[in-house]
Formats: structure tokens, sequence, C-alpha cells
């Protein structure tokens, strides 16, 4: 039996970087959450390279929160915020992973969606428009409109808004105002936003 494992451990061994991350996409692009996740989970990338590395973290860590493995995604999502720690990317991540798994993490879901917008910068990318709806939604939710608001129009007077993002900044606001009692600006804002949407 010795023989026989000393034999068969290189071949187990030969699978690199690239045969690995090959695989586990093609788990994740089949949507199979909880196989990714335990695919990644049998895997040791612990000395890839960091590029290599980073691509599995996000892989296992997003199959982990689609799985409703909460706590797993969240310490992977933390490893990865260790290596990246400036990365928009990792704290949405870890927002989203709250949001979705937990129901007793409001705090911990609003510092990091909060840490994403203030790293995402001040430029036009995805990142800034989704940290910004996923903060403006929290205070929402605790019925804080106005603190909604504030985080929502500061994209007023920025012409170079994509007209996609536009849409869901106006229908962000059109909550945060019905949320407070002012239906009437409220409705304003939602016809705003499907007059643009048709214009599509």
């Amino acid at each position: 039996m010795k023989s026989l494992l000393l034999v068969l451990l290189p071949l187990v061994a030969i699978a690199g970087p690239s045969e690995v991350l090959s695989e586990g996409n093609a788990l994740f692009a089949k949507r199979d959450w909880k196989q990714t996740a335990e695919f990644f989970a049998r895997q040791d990338f612990r000395e890839w390279p960091e590029k290599q590395r980073l691509e599995a973290l996000r892989l296992k860590a997003v199959a982990e929160t689609f799985a409703k493995m909460g706590a797993e995604a969240e310490a992977t999502l933390r490893e990865a915020i260790r290596l990246q720690p400036m990365s928009a990317d990792w704290w949405l991540l870890l927002g989203d992973n709250y949001k979705l798994n937990f129901t007793d993490k409001a705090a911990e879901e609003m510092n990091a969606h909060q840490e994403a917008l203030q790293l995402s910068g001040s430029g036009m990318g995805w990142q800034r428009f989704t940290a910004a709806l996923a903060v403006a939604r929290h205070h929402t939710d605790e019925v804080r409109g106005d603190d909604a608001l504030k985080v929502l129009q500061v994209f007023d007077a920025m012409p170079d808004v994509p007209p996609s993002w536009r849409v869901r900044l106006l229908r962000g606001q059109a909550h945060a105002l019905a949320s407070m009692g002012r239906d009437a600006e409220a409705l304003a804002k939602f016809r705003e936003a499907l007059a643009l949407e048709e214009k599509k």
C-alpha cells in the first residue's frame, strides 16, 4: 500500500494553477455553487502566483456566497482582502455576502459597502454605482431617507452617468423619498426613471 501511495501522490500533484482554474471555471459556469465551493475547498493555492490565487479566491467566495455558505465565504473574502485591501471588488462581495447569508450582520454589511464606496473613487465605474446603491438601500431600510439621498444625489449633476445606472439611481432616490412619506416626489422620480428607461 505504501508503494502504491508513493506512485499515486505525484500524479495527484500534477495539476497546476491553470488546470485547477480551468476545471473550477467549468463548474462555476454551470452555476453548481456547492460543487464549485467544495472543489476549491479541496485545493491548496497558498503558494500560487498572486494573480491566480486571487482568481481562485474570487471563484471560491462567489460560489460559497450563492451556496449559502456564509461563514466560509466571509473567511475566503477576508483572506482576499488581506492580499488586496484597497480593492473595492472584495469589499462589495463581502457586503453582499453579509446581506444574502446573515440576518444579524447589518452593521458589517454597511461597513463593507461603505468601504467599497470610499475605495471606488470618483470615476464612473460599476463599483462606485453598486456601492452607492447598496449604502443608500441600507439607509432606506433603516428609515434614514435623508442619508440615502445624500449618497445618491451626488450623481445628479454628473452628465456622464450611463443611462442604465441613472435609472437605478433614480429608483433608489424614489425608494428613499417613499420611506420618508414624500410620495409625490417619489412618484416623480419613478416616472423620470421610467421615461429614461423607455428611451434606451
